[in-house]
């Protein structure tokens, strides 16, 4: 019974599925000295949980032993390979390297390089593959990519989670080899007695592009241009990006499934006409199936120039398996296509698995699959075709639309609540006014401008170019602006997120509504009750920034933040504030802060005092008095009396840190990392 529920692809889906949470298991306990001599005992866990639940043949005993002892394999060794011996050095200090990417930022936000060193202090060698250089200093003007560069720096480690249980940027920056991030304190300049080293055909092409439509282009508008071609969103402005999360239409700066269909989709059909065309060509060969290879090239080179990130690979590998479904007289677009992409990603980079955008773009598209396949089956089944009535084409058009949203929003509700604890409630409409000018205007319009740049005809199509991304800009910051743009909630359990998950995976691989009604019902169900409780007090790395909710004590007023310390517009603020599930409009309160050349005392409503100490004479004052103490690991046996010790070695290694209060004065603390 249960069987024939089930998709008939279930066994591929639940095999790259398996494949995934073997990845992410490996790489989230890597470093916590598990060895080869852990893969027999999971070998024998897991096969015998499959073999006890699905009672299925044996052979499957050894596929999905296979499969987990593969997915921890690869995330092992994926790991290991980047491990580096670097260490990043505490003083400031000379870099040497190569400019990979420059980018000049909006407004007066700082200049961003990513450098391949070659020289870090005195030592050439066991550098990292990559530093971030975040630089407000003068910058060469003849710097650009592949020019050699020098200047001092202040090297720190990639910076980790905001909060603890947040998403690990530390992590992201290792797997792109990433090692250090540099604050430049002298101009960048460029090396006159080295000779430049040319950029690479697609390097030169992106920032050829990028250049053109900048030039052609105003403001916003030309930033959205080269987002959507080149991936480059360096040139959005904080409010822009904030306007289309708001609005639901942030998926449309990550170049995705939408463009790499739109462009393949518009290529495929003009080269299968123009092959059609030709009687000679089109009597010996199939002009679908000859379309095939153009097409195919044309998203390749797509793929190059916009950058290559998770969700334009994804999409590729969807185009690439869908060509051959036409060579093969197959079904384009399935559930088994979507397995395909993941299962090849997680297979060269395991990491992906843990990424956001990742899960969101793998989520939101077999969500989709997922739910037209069922929809195409019942129109089958029920003798249903598509109306002949043109008004009636356009009406499921603008109604398809508003249902695709609406989809996309539930499969990625799980990722995005537990993530960003917000999500969209406009999506729908700003969608169904947006995706059809995106569909029949927009992407044909940037796919000829690609075309023909190379002939000096961008500035003809600029014109109509920037009314149609106006218009989406417009329509971001209306619906941005509506009262409940968005669900904001708080702090997602891991416990609930597994469960929505899992919920979400039922859906995919059971064909039976009743099923997908019921996983529904208790994926609603872990939003609501799968909440978990969020720290009252968080501070920074460097304990220099506090900030607190307050749930009780001698004044509660916990509907806003209080701070101390920090821009209160900063990344980091707003991230607490969604945390805590603030509202991003309301101002935060300040933390009433005493500071002197020995200590800085932070009152904590009611929960007394934290202090972070800078010289030996405070420490005893400050520990009698019961205060929390930040200080030096060498002052910390100094200290009697305290609620809690603190290192501001532990800080900088795993923080920033939550603190729990509990009944009879216990605390409860959680790192970062």
């Amino acid at each position: 019974m249960l069987f024939r529920c089930l998709h008939p692809e279930w066994r591929l889906l639940l095999s790259v599925i398996i494949f995934g949470a073997a990845c992410a298991w490996s790489i989230e306990h890597w470093d916590q000295g598990f060895t080869v001599t852990l893969y027999p005992i999971l070998y024998f866990i897991v096969s015998s949980v499959w073999l006890i639940v699905l009672k299925n043949k044996v052979n499957n005993f050894v596929v999905i032993g296979v499969v987990v002892l593969s997915g921890i394999a690869i995330g092992n060794a994926r790991i290991s390979a980047r491990v580096s011996s670097f260490s990043v050095p505490k003083t400031i200090v000379s870099v040497e390297g190569r400019v990979l990417r420059l980018e000049y930022r909006s407004g007066k936000s700082p200049v961003r390089l990513y450098i391949a060193p070659t020289k870090i202090g005195a030592k050439s060698e066991n550098l990292p593959d990559l530093i971030r250089v975040i630089t407000r200093t003068k910058v060469d003007a003849h710097a650009r990519a592949g020019t050699n560069v020098t200047f001092a720096a202040k090297l720190n480690k990639p910076k980790g989670p905001i909060v603890p249980g947040g998403y690990d940027f530390a992590r992201a920056a290792f797997f792109k080899g990433i090692g250090a991030e540099a604050i430049a304190v002298t101009p960048i300049r460029v090396f006159e007695e080295t000779k430049e080293m040319p950029p690479g055909l697609i390097v030169q092409a992106r920032e050829y592009i990028e250049s053109t439509l900048l030039s052609n282009l105003d403001g916003q508008k030309a930033a959205v241009a080269v987002a959507l071609t080149v991936g480059f969103r360096n040139h959005l402005t904080i409010e822009t990006k904030e306007a289309l999360r708001r609005a639901g239409l942030s998926h449309l700066l990550a170049i995705s499934g939408l463009h790499m269909g739109l462009v393949t989709m518009a290529s495929f059909y003009v080269f299968e006409m123009l092959f059609a065309a030709i009687p000679a060509f089109a009597l010996r060969v199939m002009p679908r199936k000859a379309a095939v290879l153009p097409t195919f090239a044309i998203a390749l080179a797509y793929l190059l120039l916009s950058g290559a990130s998770t969700s334009t690979v994804r999409a590729f590998l969807m185009v690439a398996v869908a060509m051959l479904a036409i060579l093969a007289d197959r079904r384009v677009v399935s559930l088994r296509s979507i397995a395909i992409a993941a299962g090849l990603i997680l297979l060269f980079w395991p990491e992906m698995v843990l990424s956001v955008g990742f899960q969101m773009s793998f989520a939101a598209t077999a969500g989709l699959v997922a739910f037209y396949e069922r929809v195409s089956a019942y129109m089958r089944n029920r003798n249903l075709t598509r109306p002949k009535s043109r008004l009636l084409k356009v009406l499921l058009f603008v109604l398809g639309t508003g249902l695709t949203s609406v989809i996309a929003q539930i499969a990625i509700a799980p990722f995005a609540l537990y993530h960003f604890q917000t999500l969209s409630v406009v999506g729908v409409i700003s969608n169904m006014l947006v995706l059809p000018i995106m569909t029949l205007v927009v992407m044909p319009l940037l796919l000829a401008t690609l075309v023909f740049m190379p002939f000096g005809a961008a500035e003809l199509l600029a014109a109509p170019l920037a009314y149609c991304l106006g218009f989406i800009l417009d329509i971001a910051q209306t619906t941005a602006h509506f009262p409940f743009a968005i669900i904001q909630t708080a702090v997602m359990s891991d416990a609930g997120f597994i469960v929505a998950v899992l919920c979400f995976l039922l859906f995919l691989v059971m064909n039976d509504w009743r099923w997908a009604v019921g996983a529904f019902s208790v994926m609603i169900l872990a939003f609501i009750f799968g909440k978990a409780e969020p720290a009252e007090v968080l501070v920074s790395s460097k304990g220099t920034i506090i900030a607190q909710f307050p749930s009780g004590g001698e004044q509660p007023g916990g509907e806003v933040m209080h701070i101390s310390g920090g821009r209160h517009t900063s990344y980091r603020a707003r991230s607490w504030q969604l945390y805590w599930n603030v509202d991003m409009h309301l101002k935060s309160k300040k933390l009433i802060k005493k500071c002197d050349r020995m200590a800085c005392r932070f009152h904590i409503l009611g929960r007394g005092a934290i202090t972070t100490i800078r010289a030996l004479e405070a420490v005893k004052p400050a520990c009698a008095s019961g205060d929390i103490v930040i200080l030096p690991r060498r002052y910390s046996r100094y200290c009697k009396g305290s609620q809690l010790i603190l290192t501001l070695e532990d800080l900088e290694n795993k923080g920033p840190l939550g603190l729990w209060f509990g009944d009879g004065g216990t605390i409860e603390k959680k790192w970062s990392r």
